[in-house]
């Protein structure tokens, strides 16, 4: 079995090799004691035939470790059959891994109080907002706040970037939107909606806007580490063989640059003075290879930049229904609250909706927010 110190681990690129820009592991005592107050934190590791979880609890809290057996494989199998949620076991499918991955160790969590995941391997494709309580025919997020990190030291180090200056929804910030293509190179549709949700956003913010032909790589490394918070709403795309190049999609230069801005050069970026980035994209929070041992991801990548706190995807979204999210999250935010809480609200709106396809967590699971979910974290 791993020892406890084995667990505390940074983040790790596809090829095992810890990433420049990301910090030395913490050891677990002082993991426990950066824990912010009413916060829990979780954390996995998929072994070949069982499950490790970690839930930790600060203020003089400790560790407890639960295990549950189950072969790697069979649970890659579990996962790939959560993601298909038009398929008639998907209730049975979210419910067994509510049973595996959350029942053990969820009584010993306070009612409301917030949780925050740090998933292993195949775990960073599981939507944990939509696992559902058999007993008490609840998703999750119905009772609990839920953020996410891609390790413990990244989530405590995010936390404390957070506090400070405070600054709200209502700072200046950056907002990108459907930025031109280069069609020569990326074959991909266009996103009205999205243009709409950026036209609306900078407009109810007052913030500068990048759209179209404007929404340049050189006009957003030019602005973004002046920006408070930056919402990109667009294009990425995946590279399943080297996720470092995974990339956001912008407008191409003029000196035949095509735009692609890739997740190795947003992690040399720096955004210190950035309390927030929303990436309202496909795919931006998990790049999860199967058979690797670790994940990194374009959030991560904005993570390890120096953002405390992203917002980002799971799957492919539909350009509609994430627009309405984001709204809704987005107006919940300059109301005052904070990422983690303006999300939760925006997802159980739409959950309680009259609209099926949006009470579908197809709609509303897709987001999660990564990184730094202290309440005075943004």
């Amino acid at each position: 079995m791993p020892s406890a110190s084995t667990l505390w681990t940074g983040g790790f690129s596809e090829r095992g090799q810890l990433l420049a820009a990301e910090p030395q592991p913490l050891p677990l005592a002082e993991i426990l004691r950066r824990i912010p107050d009413q916060v829990t934190l979780v954390q996995f590791s998929v072994l070949e035939d069982r499950v490790l979880i970690w839930c930790l609890r600060g203020n003089g809290g400790r560790a407890r470790l639960f295990q549950r057996s189950i072969r790697r494989d069979d649970l890659e199998a579990a996962v790939a059959r959560l993601q298909k949620f038009d398929s008639p076991a998907w209730g049975d499918t979210a419910a067994g891994l509510f049973d595996l991955l959350v029942r053990p160790w969820l009584d010993s969590v306070p009612p409301g109080e917030r949780i925050v995941f740090i998933p292993d391997k195949v775990l960073h494709r599981v939507p944990f907002a939509a696992l559902k309580d058999r007993s008490a025919v609840r998703f999750l997020i119905e009772n609990h706040p839920l953020a996410f990190a891609p390790s413990a030291t990244l989530y405590v180090n995010a936390v404390e970037r957070g506090p400070g200056v405070r600054r709200t929804f209502h700072s200046p910030g950056l907002v990108v939107g459907e930025p031109a293509i280069d069609y020569s190179r990326f074959v991909l549709p266009s996103l009205p909606d999205a243009a709409a949700e950026a036209r609306r956003l900078a407009a109810q913010t007052g913030s500068p806007l990048l759209l179209g032909k404007d929404a340049s790589k050189a006009a957003f490394l030019a602005r973004a580490p002046e920006a408070d918070w930056i919402h990109f709403s667009g294009h990425a795309v995946v590279d399943p063989q080297n996720t470092l190049l995974s990339v956001l999609v912008l407008a191409p230069g003029p000196d035949g640059d095509s735009g692609a801005l890739t997740a190795r050069e947003i992690y040399g970026l720096h955004l210190g003075r950035t309390r927030l980035v929303v990436l309202a994209a496909c795919e931006t929070g998990n790049q999860y290879v199967p058979g690797s041992e670790g994940v990194t991801s374009l959030a991560r990548a904005f993570l390890a930049a120096g953002a405390p706190t992203v917002v980002a995807s799971l799957w492919s979204v539909d350009d509609r229904p994430t627009a309405d999210l984001l709204d809704a999250f987005h107006r919940r935010l300059w109301d005052g609250a904070d990422p983690v809480d303006a999300l939760r609200e925006a997802e159980l709106g739409m959950l309680q909706g009259k609209d099926a396809a949006d009470r579908s967590p197809r709609a509303w699971a897709a987001f999660e927010v990564i990184g730094a979910s202290a309440k005075n974290g943004f």
